[in-house]
């Protein structure tokens, strides 16, 4: 709401939220793909990134801005790695995995501004469990191939979605209107 109110068009793309890279047993289990076990284990991401640059195509969206929070970043990543260009990729609370450094890589030419914003005071329990899994050990809350790297101290995992005030000091709005 508070987008439309600064002047921003906002179209929702709401993706199922089905977490990738990490164990399961339901039936289905990405890992039994044929794309290969490093990739069928992100298929749930990979698919929700190509219906995101889909939804792009059909609304004409050519380069918009993109808000994603948690898990997707993996799906904003996949879309610019598909093709979609991205004119700022906002990130809030983005897991940073290593398994998916190649497709950062690939995006990282089509998001001409990517923000990666993080709480680091140990808050977000859920952007580190979010990491697990994904092939090393330890945490990283800075996404190397963003163009900023930003800390938003006490937010928590979510705070910044709905906290809109703490936006201004962080440079949010700047960066979306850019």
């Amino acid at each position: 709401m508070e987008l439309g109110l600064r002047g921003f068009a906002v179209f929702d793309f709401l993706w199922s939220g089905i977490l990738a890279g990490v164990p399961t047993t339901l039936p289905g289990d990405p890992r039994e793909s044929t794309l290969g076990a490093d990739q069928g284990d992100l298929l749930p991401w990979l698919d929700a990134g190509e219906k995101l640059r889909l939804y792009c195509q059909a609304n004409g969206l050519e380069c918009p801005a993109v808000i994603c929070h948690s898990h997707g970043l993996q799906v904003v990543t996949y879309a610019a790695a598909r093709g979609q260009r991205f004119s700022t990729g906002l990130s809030l609370s983005g897991p940073v995995r290593r398994d998916m450094q190649r497709a950062r890589r690939a995006a990282s030419g089509r998001i001409t501004r990517w923000v990666q914003v993080t709480d680091p005071t140990g808050r977000d329990t859920t952007i580190l469990e979010g990491e697990a899994f994904d092939g090393h050990l330890g945490w990283h809350l800075e996404l190397p191939e963003a163009t900023d790297n930003l800390f938003a101290p006490g937010q928590g995992h979510s705070g910044l979605t709905v906290d809109v005030e703490a936006w201004e000091p962080l440079g949010l709005w700047a960066a979306l209107a850019a």
